[in-house]
């Protein structure tokens, strides 16, 4: 492994970190440096489930139609809003396809007022454009949903994605 390398890997690593923390947060300004200006974000069963370029893709996270969802599926279980709302990484597997290009799978769980709340996976494709790497491509798969999940509105995609 050379430099470039190490130095491309970390700087991928620190950039699947950026988009937890900044989801979590809500940090919209620093989560819109991550993406490409063509990248495309799918979520196989939730939304629209694609959403192509940069401004389509924040305007997901911007825009409270996710929030508005989580809420709704709360109250309809009689749960208050959730307070808090934790994206952990655990395993991350990163391959390099060539010099300013990568593919990465990295495993997720969600921690909320409920505890476990939903896991899955992240599926992506990095590119490097003018000295930064960034996300080209993610899939978001869930996998699995908590019974007392914040997120059950995400029951039928989870179900849905392990089916295959």
């Amino acid at each position: 492994m050379d430099d470039h390398e190490i130095r491309a890997r970390q700087e991928i690593l620190d950039l699947i970190s950026e988009y937890t923390i900044s989801n979590d947060r809500a940090e919209w300004d620093r989560m819109d440096r991550i993406w490409a200006d063509d990248a495309v974000l799918r979520v196989p069963g939730v939304g629209d489930g694609r959403y192509d370029g940069r401004d389509a893709i924040m305007s997901r996270y911007r825009v409270r139609a996710a929030r508005t969802l989580r809420s709704d599926s709360a109250g309809a279980e009689g749960k208050p809003d959730m307070t808090v709302s934790r994206h952990h990484l655990t395993s991350t597997r990163i391959t390099m396809t060539d010099a300013a290009r990568a593919e990465g799978v990295t495993y997720y769980v969600v921690v909320t007022d409920a505890g476990y709340d939903h896991s899955g996976t992240y599926e992506d494709t990095f590119v490097l454009v003018d000295g930064r790497w960034l996300i080209a491509e993610r899939v978001i798969l869930v996998e699995h949903v908590g019974a007392d999940s914040y997120y059950g509105f995400l029951r039928a995609a989870a179900a849905a994605n392990t089916a295959g």
